[in-house]
């Protein structure tokens, strides 16, 4: 069952995973840059979609468990069917892709 501290421990361990991050490049952008970009990128992704859960906490007219079942669900369904990667002609757009892939799933298994 997920409730809403868990949530608030696992968007506690992204955002201080992230000020280390950050800090790290602002110490030396372009050296940490290369290293870190993915982890900043799927960190804050992640952040995003444990923010939108929260939320369904405070709202009484929403069973936010259920509502946990069903996103995880959809990401599964989306892992089934979607393309690893866009087709895109903007690499980046397609690495991207492929980096919220792996978010879904490591959020899959950590919901």
């Amino acid at each position: 069952m997920v409730t809403k501290e868990y949530i608030e421990k696992l968007l506690a361990k992204n955002k201080a995973q992230l000020k280390t991050y950050k800090d790290n490049l602002e110490e030396n952008y372009l050296h940490n840059f290369e290293w870190l970009a993915e982890k900043i990128f799927k960190l804050e992704w992640k952040n995003k979609i444990l923010n939108d859960i929260l939320v369904l906490f405070d709202d009484e007219n929403v069973n936010a468990e259920n509502a946990v079942k069903n996103l995880k669900e959809r990401f599964k369904n989306s892992l089934l069917t979607q393309q690893l990667m866009k087709s895109s002609t903007n690499p980046i757009a397609n690495l991207t892709s492929l980096w919220i892939s792996e978010c879904k799933q490591e959020l899959i298994e950590e919901l």
